[in-house]
């Protein structure tokens, strides 16, 4: 149970972090803003369902179980993302690398 909880709290804590890191600051309080709103349906939407799962199986544990499994899908995203982008910097030449090839060419 302790560490559904702390995963969850890392979840909350990156997911602010994330954001600008991704995003130009001349776009960042309209990003902020679509992560709430976004973040405010998915609760209204999925919070009925979770109280019906609770009412149906008269526990817990399997929400607990399906929260476990959001958060990671989550974790998996975000690897995926440092993946590709750690893919994309090996691709992309380096500005010294750049320079070289242009000398070498003339």
């Amino acid at each position: 149970m302790a560490v559904v909880g702390a995963a969850r709290g890392v979840n909350v804590v990156f997911l602010q972090l994330l954001i600008p890191d991704n995003v130009p600051i001349q776009r960042l309080p309209s990003a902020q803003g679509l992560y709430l709103l976004t973040n405010g349906v998915i609760f209204m939407a999925v919070g009925p369902f979770m109280g019906w799962m609770v009412g149906k199986n008269k526990d817990y544990n399997v929400v607990i179980v399906v929260l476990a499994a959001m958060n990671a899908l989550t974790l998996a995203v975000w690897g995926a993302q440092q993946l590709l982008q750690t893919l994309a910097a090996r691709r992309r030449p380096t500005k010294g690398q750049q320079e070289g090839e242009a000398d070498a060419a003339v």
